[in-house]
């Protein structure tokens, strides 16, 4: 709101107190350079008055810095910073997980390395805390800083989903979202692929609840599994004999592979496609990511399902490593064991599904 009285104009501007941290006089005054009077209330929000001798035009230019600057951490989150700051905090948690799995000789080889003092001897302290600490993280940010989760917000997400689920690909809703939201049906697909061959009389807690639950809730359901479960690759350490019936005639198929990276294949041209399959490229790509923006900042559904993509797939490296191993694959690291592995996780679910299609079946 801009008034006009003699020589000076003024600004009005509501900022919320979340926006600009315990010291909003300090932010405003920064955001606003010299010259100007800034006066702001303490309480859920803090209005601050802008004053130009320069007239309406400096008033409303230094109100839009001040905004600029008090939702500048906000913003940042929301213009896609969020899916990378936590797919990284995922990769940095596979990252610690891979070196000790090349730097140990084996989960059995020792108290020293901390297995056997954090929940047995087939766990590694690191990766239960560091994958604990991703979850927390996924958690804490996800009801507190996500967009959306007023009451609008919560009707237009059950709107979207209606939507998705009735016609998602009729090109009236965002198409590259509607590649990660189907995406988050294939990511718990080949998880349970890759972890259930070695889920037999697993401690202290049992897969099925776990995996099960990342049909619905992604890496909210399924990161408690991935830090608290026993380690299952050396080779030979499962049977496919002793598999029961769904792993060994389904999830254990290369058929399965063919047709998860299908559909996997299917929503990459359509998400990157921009809708149109057969459309694909870099400029497609881009205006697939710019169409998607509107829902990305303002619904949490959209927001969380990327960031939650990102978790799943930061977290994956470590079971394709331990799926390889169990079936002899991985052991040496050579040139092409490095390449392999690289393509099968850095690709996301497209690399994962081409895992399941050629990965080595198990000694019976």
């Amino acid at each position: 709101v801009a008034l006009g009285g003699g020589s000076r104009s003024w600004a009005f501007v509501v900022v919320p107190s979340t926006a600009v941290g315990s010291d909003p006089a300090t932010v405003l005054h920064v955001a606003t350079g010299t010259g100007l009077d800034i006066v702001t209330a303490t309480g859920s929000t803090h209005v601050a008055t802008v004053a130009s001798d320069a007239g309406h035009s400096a008033a409303f230019e230094a109100s839009s810095q001040l905004l600029l600057a008090a939702e500048a951490p906000k913003e940042l989150l929301f213009s896609g910073f969020a899916p990378l700051v936590f797919g990284s905090l995922a990769l940095v948690a596979s990252s610690a997980q891979l070196w000790n799995a090349a730097n140990s000789p084996g989960p059995i080889a020792a108290a020293s390395g901390g297995y056997a003092s954090f929940f047995g001897k087939d766990r590694w302290q690191g990766r239960t805390i560091g994958i604990f600490f991703v979850w927390a993280s996924l958690i804490f940010y996800s009801f507190t800083f996500a967009p959306g989760m007023d009451v609008a917000g919560q009707l237009a997400d059950q709107g979207l989903i209606e939507k998705i689920l009735s016609t998602p690909f009729d090109g009236t809703t965002s198409p590259l979202f509607v590649a990660v939201f189907n995406s988050l049906g294939i990511w718990p697909a080949i998880y349970a692929a890759t972890l259930l061959p070695g889920s037999r009389e697993q401690s202290p807690v049992p897969p099925l609840p776990f995996v099960g639950g990342s049909f619905f809730l992604g890496a909210f359901a399924l990161a408690p599994y991935l830090a608290l479960r026993q380690y299952r690759g050396e080779p030979g350490a499962e049977r496919r004999s002793n598999l029961d019936f769904i792993t060994k005639n389904i999830l254990e198929s290369p058929l399965n592979g063919v047709l998860l990276a299908a559909g996997a294949i299917y929503l990459a041209l359509f998400g990157f496609g921009n809708g149109d399959m057969v459309g694909v490229s870099v400029a497609s790509a881009a205006a697939a990511w710019e169409g998607m923006q509107p829902l990305f900042r303002s619904q949490m559904l959209v927001h969380v399902s990327c960031v939650d993509f990102c978790v799943l797939w930061g977290l994956f490296g470590p079971v394709l490593l331990e799926d390889g191993r169990r079936r002899g694959r991985f052991m040496d690291w050579t040139v092409q064991d490095k390449l392999f592995f690289a393509l099968c996780w850095a690709v996301p679910v497209l690399g994962p599904t081409l895992w399941l299609t050629v990965r080595p079946a198990l000694e019976e």
